[in-house]
């Protein structure tokens, strides 16, 4: 049986995969960025889309009892957006919107912050902006745009769109604690009730 297993961004897709290989170390799960990942730098390139690299690393695990893809399938920006998981199960974990906000900011902040200042210490800070005046304003420049992506309203209107989507493509809206009780019920009866 193949499960995916999605959410709008920042819900926790990544963390919940790490959960389900630490819980069921003998099913194969794989985080379709981490896929995605191995597709772009890989040194053998598959002939073909990613989408044909998705479908070998399903033929190559088709003997494995259960296969659960954790992460997103579809990428607004990409011209063929939906990509094919071949799903016997397909779920969306349905996360409140406040809770959504709150991980995706408490996730994206030191990532920001890291990417402005590059882990340099106070001192180093210090002596850039002594040396570089305009270094200021062009910081101010690039957080405000990496905060943009964190203010509330865009959150919410990128959640709506992916559970539009995601509803459209016939996915079972669930809740994280009956989600990992019906992960429990396949994973050790084999089947669905």
């Amino acid at each position: 049986m193949i499960i995916h297993i999605t959410c709008a961004p920042g819900c926790g897709k990544t963390t919940l995969g790490k959960y389900i290989k630490s819980m069921y170390p003998d099913v194969v799960c794989k985080d379709l960025d981490d896929l995605f990942e191995e597709f772009k730098t890989s040194s053998v390139k598959p002939i073909g889309t990613y989408q044909d690299y998705i479908y070998d690393f399903i033929k190559k695990h088709k003997h494995s009892k259960h296969i659960i893809f954790v992460g997103l399938n579809w990428y607004s920006h990409v011209p063929r957006n939906f990509f094919d998981v071949k799903a016997d199960l397909k779920l969306f974990m349905d996360i409140s919107n406040d809770e959504t906000i709150r991980r995706k900011i408490i996730r994206q902040l030191p990532l920001v912050t890291n990417y402005m200042f590059k882990n340099k210490t106070i001192d180093e800070l210090y002596q850039e902006v002594i040396n570089n005046p305009d270094i200021l304003d062009r910081w101010g420049k690039h957080v405000h745009a990496k905060l943009r992506n964190l203010e509330p309203s865009n959150i919410r209107k990128t959640i709506k769109e992916y559970r539009k989507k995601y509803y459209k493509e016939g996915y079972t809206f669930i809740d994280y604690s009956s989600l990992l009780s019906l992960l429990h019920d396949i994973l050790h009866s084999g089947s669905l009730r």
